[in-house]
C-alpha cells in the first residue's frame, strides 16, 4: 500500500471492522466503498515489531520466511470472515434481487 493511502486512512480515522492476529502477524478486514457506491470487504496484512531496547515499535507490511504459518492462518481467517459477511455489504438493490432469486429457487425445490 502506498504511503498516501495509508496516511489518508489514518487521517480519516477509519478502523478495521475485524482484526485477526497470530503472534506478530495481523490481517485487518476493511469495509470499503467504490466511487459508484458499491460496498465490499477486503483485508490488509501487517507485522508488528519492536526494537530490543523497547524504545521504538511499529508495523510493517514486509514479512520473513518464518512468518509463513502465521500469514496462512490470518489469511484463512480473514478470507472466511469476508465470505461469511459479504452479503451484508452488497448494495440494497443487489440484496433484494438475491432474496427474490432465493425465494424462486426455494419454491422450485419444494415442488
Amino acid at each position: 500500500m502506498s504511503e498516501d493511502k495509508t496516511t489518508k486512512r489514518r487521517t480519516n480515522n477509519q478502523k478495521p471492522i475485524k482484526t485477526f492476529r497470530v503472534g506478530a502477524i495481523a490481517a485487518s478486514v476493511w469495509k470499503r466503498q467504490t466511487s459508484t457506491g458499491f460496498e465490499y470487504l477486503d483485508f490488509s496484512l501487517s507485522r508488528s515489531w519492536k526494537l530490543k531496547s523497547g524504545e521504538k515499535e511499529g508495523y510493517s507490511t514486509s514479512f520473513f520466511h518464518n512468518n509463513e504459518d502465521a500469514l496462512i492462518d490470518v489469511i484463512e481467517q480473514a478470507s472466511e470472515f469476508i465470505r461469511d459477511n459479504t452479503y451484508e455489504v452488497q448494495p440494497v438493490e443487489q440484496r433484494s434481487n438475491d432474496a427474490s432469486a432465493g425465494q424462486d429457487l426455494a419454491a422450485s425445490t419444494v415442488a
